[in-house]
């Protein structure tokens, strides 16, 4: 009965982690951008980037004067060159046996033929589960020639209007409100808007392995052709 319980749990929480939705949450408040994504508890931001400490700080933090860290570095780099470069010629020697990709010309147009119809299949099985939501603009179109500010409203528009239908075209779209007004002698044009792009880890790991069964299958296809033409020349 432990070892059912083991399990259950064990199914459980692959079950969790693999329909748990990661979710990108990307805004625009006043031309000032921000992206971070969340899954379950997890939160990371991508922008802005948080500021990094300069080398200088940490080795004042640490104690430690910098110059020291230099003359470590450069003499673990001169002893560690030569053992570099013997490496290096043993990856190039063992990427080119075990290449996957083939080195006749014919053949390796084949192999990126293969590879661009299986990932259009796979990608499409992955971009349907894709949700864009919450789709909300609020955008000021401004200009302080009453000509040029008229023709930017158009141009953004158009512009809005046109990314959002290609983007529904791939992916699942759910738009709130989209606001664009014309407004006349401001200095600077005003840009609010805010989505969030929700997938699951199950959509992209089965995109993945229809990805790798249609390549194969399209790759032993290719390979009984190949042979029935040989045979009957």
């Amino acid at each position: 009965m432990i070892i059912l319980y083991i399990l259950g749990g064990i199914i459980l929480l692959l079950v969790i982690l693999l329909h748990s939705p990661f979710r990108i949450f990307v805004s625009c408040h006043e031309n000032m951008f921000s992206v971070y994504i969340k899954y379950l508890f997890f939160k990371r931001n991508l922008l802005p980037k948080p500021e990094k400490k300069s080398k200088a700080k940490s080795a004042e933090e640490t104690g430690q004067p910098a110059g020291k860290e230099n003359t470590q570095s450069e003499d673990n780099s001169d002893n560690t060159k030569e053992s570099q470069t013997d490496t290096q010629t043993e990856k190039k020697n063992k990427k080119s046996k075990k290449s996957i990709i083939p080195e006749e010309k014919s053949e390796r147009i084949a192999f990126i033929i293969n590879v661009l119809k299986s990932s259009g299949k796979a990608l499409r099985h992955f971009t349907r589960r894709v949700v864009i939501k919450n789709v909300r603009a609020d955008i000021d179109i401004s200009d302080p020639d009453a000509c040029d500010c008229a023709v930017n409203f158009g141009k953004a528009n158009i512009a809005v209007y046109n990314i959002l239908s290609f983007a529904s075209c791939f992916f699942k779209v759910k738009k709130e409100y989209i606001n664009i007004n014309c407004v006349y002698n401001k200095p600077e044009s005003i840009y609010n808007f805010s989505f969030t792009v929700k997938f699951t880890p199950s959509a992209a790991i089965l995109s993945v392995i229809a990805f790798i069964f249609t390549f194969l299958a399209n790759n032993i296809k290719a390979k009984r052709q190949a042979e029935k033409v040989q045979t009957q020349q």
